[in-house]
């Protein structure tokens, strides 16, 4: 009886550590994931405009707005995944994203008014950063190093390569474990980016890249204030923008 008893334990024992261990991985959220392929998503966007002769003709014929720029990136990446890419489950994101762009006014006036103006910087990058570190996203530290990075950046002091290595050094600041998730985010749109225009566009001019790549990884930090989908948006958003003023 009491052999009988000990193994019954053992089994009713099993079963618990099993079914536990079922319920943590169950817990799991895809999103957690999903933070790890920002950069990869980044890219299928990105791609679906600009590898199509029918998104690079129509920018080329004439002005076209931010929310066209968004509803061809949703369109495209619905169709990859329509579950992740659902409009409806981050339209509230999307919305309270567009009106932070507006009043701290990080798109600026070439897109105000939905037109494509040439020669002109549609976006300011030191409000990205300003605006983490306004809201306690990142500290000062980290907000320093971006904004040293910026400057180099717009004075072409760097190149690609360089700013890529000079980029990934700030991951061994001594950072919090949101601002290192940031950070990591951050390169990995940067890399993922480089890789894109590089390879797919190399006919663009270096320092034309470097600012395109730029605006990817600084739309990808910005989106992440909602979540890996509007990273993932955003990061393509601001490509794009940057991409057709250039």
């Amino acid at each position: 009886m009491k052999i009988f008893k000990f193994y019954l334990l053992l089994i009713l024992t099993g079963a618990f550590i099993i079914n536990s261990c079922y319920q943590e991985e169950k817990q799991v959220q895809p999103s957690d994931n999903l933070t790890d392929q920002i950069g990869y998503w980044h890219n299928i966007a990105v791609g679906s405009l600009f590898d199509n002769p029918a998104f690079t003709n129509y920018v080329e014929a004439g002005e076209i707005s931010y929310s066209e720029i968004r509803d061809r990136i949703m369109k495209e990446l619905s169709r990859k995944d329509v579950q992740l890419f659902h409009y409806e489950s981050i339209r509230e994101d999307l919305l309270w994203s567009d009106r932070v762009l507006s009043e701290k006014r990080i798109l600026l006036s070439p897109f105000s008014g939905n037109k494509r103006v040439q020669g002109e910087m549609p976006i300011d990058f030191a409000a990205v950063f300003r605006y983490l570190y306004d809201t306690d996203e990142i500290g000062e530290t980290l907000y320093n190093s971006f904004i040293d990075l910026n400057k180099k950046v717009l004075s072409f002091e760097v190149s690609r390569e360089e700013i890529i290595k000079l980029s990934r050094q700030i991951g061994g600041l001594p950072l919090s474990t949101k601002e290192k998730s940031y950070v990591d985010v951050f390169n990995q749109v940067l890399y993922y980016s480089d890789n894109y225009w590089s390879k797919n566009h190399a006919r663009i001019q270096d320092k034309r890249t470097l600012s395109i790549i730029w605006a990817d990884a600084a739309g990808g930090l910005y989106g992440m204030l909602c979540g890996p989908v509007c990273s993932i948006i955003e990061a393509a958003m601001f490509s794009s923008i940057m991409a057709i003023q250039e």
